[in-house]
């Protein structure tokens, strides 16, 4: 067994005691465990997608801007319905594939473009193919405009 389907089995194994309610809990105590579970939960989907996932990225058509676009679009997809993210290179941070043109190269280019970060979208990492990528949980999000309704009087 290898240590990555080993690490995962002890994970399943937490998730399954974390998934089983405690008699007389109250809301606060399973919503602690709940979400213990729920990040749990990606951390494992997170693992178990990443190699599958970059094998199909590397097969996607890349050659022009247009199917880097789409590429960037199914990933994307991808990583939301999942709840994870890829992991920026740079900083560590969860990220989204982006696809723009260049004004040097017509068939454009991918960014790694943080969406976790204080300092708004900020793009930290580009390639003019598919690179490998690392997948970490991302399952929260943060509601548009919450903080500017909280600060409107």
């Amino acid at each position: 067994m290898s240590d990555e389907t080993r690490e995962t089995t002890t994970k399943a194994d937490r998730l399954v005691k974390l998934l089983t309610p405690a008699n007389s809990e109250g809301y606060a105590a399973a919503a602690v465990r709940l979400r213990d579970a729920r990040r749990l939960f990606h951390e494992i989907v997170a693992v178990q997608t990443t190699n599958p996932l970059n094998a199909a990225w590397q097969q996607t058509p890349h050659e022009t801007l247009q199917e880097k676009q789409e590429a960037a679009r199914w990933i994307n997809a991808e990583l939301r319905s999942l709840g994870i993210a890829i992991r920026c290179p740079k900083t560590g941070e969860a990220a989204l594939i982006h696809a723009d043109p260049v004004p040097y190269n017509h068939s454009g280019r991918f960014q790694v473009l943080l969406t976790s970060t204080d300092l708004g979208r900020k793009r930290t990492f580009s390639s003019a193919t598919p690179f490998k990528v690392e997948l970490i949980p991302h399952y929260e999000r943060r509601e548009p405009l919450a903080e500017r309704w909280t600060t409107k009087t």
